[in-house]
Order: structure tokens, then sequence, then C-alpha cells
């Protein structure tokens, strides 16, 4: 949702009906940020907004993102609503309710609540520490499949000794962990968290300005195609509709796709074809890889043998109607 003035207001009523505090005197509107005097510093009765609320998602950050650039405080408008209200918190939580999005006051008994104001969902991170006890161990598995200790740095892939697997950081476009990915090295199965919904891996990872965005299934075979000089990102499968919407957010002169060459992989390059083509750029190949293989099961003179395909060109080579 987007951020506007009658919300910072509503907060600003909220706040001060629980604390008796008056907060967010001055409120601006800029083309990007709503600044308000920041609640964190000088008991939040600075004489000058120097506090920008993100107005809009972008690129840069998702809408209700909260930088004040005096005391540098950074959160959410959830998290400062938690920090305003401090120790009170513990019996406004009882005494409120969140709701997709949304607080509650249970005052209002009938079925139909009244919303008191909207606020943007908060996004749970994985804390680094638990990062740290997968950290330092380059594990023989990555050697034998090929992926160099730089790759593993970069990427951040570790080891879990405890349950045998491989695990790899699934971040965000600024870094933070959405989610810790695994991989048995006794079978061939990918573990992700309970409920995850799976992003597009490996955009933080990317170097931008973009030539072409290759798209795989799986990290292994990013992980490859990085050490070989690509652009890539994986769908941690044959991909949905939540990742193809990310796709329209990155900038690229062209798509590359290199899904498995089996009968999955190429339904999810017929559903990637149907909806890139749908988008303003249109220059698509398909990475023509070897019957029974994938991008991970070549070396780099076997993957440059590969053929890029023009889409439709791909489409007439194996009589596939979309």
């Amino acid at each position: 949702m987007d951020i506007d003035e009658n919300l910072i207001l509503d907060i600003k009523d909220y706040l001060l009906a629980k604390t008796g505090v008056s907060y967010f005197n001055h409120i601006k509107a800029t083309p990007k940020d709503i600044m308000v005097s920041c609640p964190f510093h000088k008991g939040g009765q600075e004489s000058n907004p120097s506090c920008g609320i993100k107005r809009f998602s972008d690129e840069y950050g998702s809408a209700g993102q909260v930088h004040c650039f005096t005391c540098g405080e950074k959160t959410t408008i959830v998290g400062m609503i938690r920090k305003v209200l401090g120790n009170l918190y513990d019996w406004v939580e009882v005494e409120n309710t969140f709701h997709f999005g949304r607080l509650y006051d249970t005052q209002f008994t009938s079925e139909q609540q009244k919303p008191l104001f909207e606020l943007p969902n908060e996004v749970e991170y994985v804390r680094d520490n638990l990062l740290e006890r997968f950290r330092g161990v380059y594990h023989s598995y990555l050697f034998n499949r090929g992926i160099s200790e730089e790759t593993a740095l970069k990427f951040d892939i570790g080891y879990d000794s405890v349950n045998k697997h491989i695990t790899f950081p699934i971040r965000d476009i600024y870094g933070k962990c959405l989610g810790v990915g695994r991989r048995t090295i006794l079978g061939k199965q990918y573990i992700y968290p309970q409920g995850f919904t799976k992003p597009l891996y490996g955009v933080y990872e990317l170097s931008f300005p973009l030539n072409y965005l290759w798209i795989v299934e799986g990290p292994f075979n990013l992980w490859s195609l990085n050490q070989w000089g690509k652009n890539a990102v994986a769908l941690l499968g044959t991909g949905t509709a939540h990742q193809y919407e990310q796709l329209k957010d990155i900038k690229t002169d062209g798509y590359v796709l290199a899904l498995d060459p089996d009968n999955a992989g190429r339904l999810g390059t017929m559903k990637l074809i149907n909806y890139i083509s749908g988008l303003k750029n249109t220059n698509i190949y398909v990475c023509d890889i070897p019957e029974g293989k994938d991008i991970n099961d070549l070396n780099q003179d076997q993957f440059k043998c590969c053929d890029c395909l023009y889409y439709t060109e791909w489409k007439n080579k194996y009589k596939i109607n979309l």
C-alpha cells in the first residue's frame, strides 16, 4: 500500500490517545517521502521534520520504511509504533489486534470491526547469528559440483554439519535474509522453510546494469553461471506468479531462459515466454541445453557450445505450441 499524510495523521491521533504525547507535530509531503518530526530524539518534539517515511515501494525500498536523517534511526512504521509505545506495547497488543496489515480496536464488538488505520506488512527477516552457525566450511560437495570457494563466499553458502545440508541465505534486494534454503548432500532434495513464499533467488547479487538476465531453476545452476560471468536469478523451481511479478522490477536488455530440458522445465519455459513476451522487452532467448543435463552438469567449455535460440526458433525446433 502507498503511504499518505492521512495515514500519518491517524497514527498521530492514535499515539496521542495511548501516550498523551503529541508526535509528528510537523508533517510535510515530498515526492518520495512523508517528512515528519522524528519521534526518536528530543522526545519527539524537534522543531523541523528530519524523519522520512517512504511513500511508495520501488527498487530502493518498500513503502513504510522509516529513516531519520538526524539521529540515523531506521525501521518500519510498525517498528516505529512499537518503539514509541515502549513498555505500553504489551497491553496495547492485548487491547488491539493486527490482522492483514490493519490495526483493529477490540472495543468494536460487531462482526464488522472498524480499522483504526492500515499498516504495511512487516517482513520477518532471518537473524545473522543463525547464518553464522553455517559459515566457515567449504564442503567438498561444492568442489565436486564445480562451485569455487570464491562463489561460496559471495553467496554465503554454508554447511549444516548436524543435518548434512548445504545452506544458502535467500536475500531480498537489500541483502536482508528472507529465509535459509537447504540442499541435502546425500540426495537431490531442496528444503525451504515451511510456508515460505519463494522469491527470485540471486537478485541481491546481480551486477548492474544488466545486458541479459539468465533465468534458471536451481541455485547450483545460478552459481555456475555466475562463475562464467553471467547475471542470473533462480526460480527455486519452475516459477510462480509471485516471481513473475518480481521480474518486472529488474531492468534488463533481454532474457535467456535456461531451465532444465525435461518436461517440467519446458513447461516452465513456455510459461515464462508467455509472461515475458507480454512485457515491453521481448528480447527472449532459450539456452538449448543437452537432453538429460542442466547448467551445473556442464563445464565451461561445454556451456560455450550450447546454442541460445530465439524463443520462436526454440518453439519451432521442439514443435511447441504456446
